[in-house]
């Protein structure tokens, strides 16, 4: 039965499953809901789902999501003082 809670994990494993799983592989690639996740993958997970940032491009994503949150905060402040979101979004092209 599906109780729809939200899981979240920090480490590598699952503590409190040791005396109930076994181990059968580890450091190898797996598929979940058609997505490919491998060793060295960075995860991220919230509220709103989870995301995976594949090893080979992680240097890219990270760059380009931090000059994106840094325009989003010069977009916000702009909003702040006065500049409808339409505006907004002309001017800096970020929602």
């Amino acid at each position: 039965m599906e109780q729809n809670w939200p899981v979240f994990s920090r480490g590598r494993f699952a503590q409190d499953s040791g005396v109930r799983s076994v181990v059968r592989a580890y450091r190898c690639n797996i598929e979940i809901g058609g997505v490919w996740i491998s060793p060295g993958d960075i995860l991220f997970g919230d509220m709103d789902g989870v995301l995976v940032i594949p090893n080979k491009i992680e240097k890219e994503v990270i760059t380009k999501a931090l000059i994106k949150a840094s325009r989003e905060k010069v977009e916000r402040k702009e909003i702040e003082n006065g500049m409808s979101s339409t505006e907004a979004f002309k001017k800096y092209g970020i929602l």
